[in-house]
């Protein structure tokens, strides 16, 4: 019985973002890949309030940006990033303040 090599999928893929904050509270991502990020989305775990939904297509070397209030953001609070690839594979990528 001869089995078939299972394909080996890379085991790790770069955060295309790069990470600007220019103000307290305030992240901005700057897509530093060559792919377009689709479906790209801020989600807040703890009590932080996230300025504004936003949801976009972030072509490469394009900027996305929102906002957190809360007290002690730091201690308590954290931001969730989702995109999908151009192969529609899901990502979660987690920032703390």
């Amino acid at each position: 019985m001869t089995s078939e090599p299972v394909p080996i999928r890379p085991t790790a893929y770069p955060v295309p973002f790069l990470v600007v904050r220019p103000a307290p509270g305030r992240v901005r991502l700057v897509n530093r890949s060559d792919d377009v990020l689709r479906c790209v989305v801020f989600l807040v775990l703890g009590p932080g309030v996230l300025g504004a939904d936003v949801i976009g297509t972030v072509e490469p070397g394009g900027v996305i940006e929102t906002s957190v209030r809360g007290r002690e953001l730091a201690r308590s609070t954290s931001l969730v990033v989702r995109w999908l690839r151009p192969d529609d594979e899901e990502y979660l990528w987690r920032i703390v303040f």
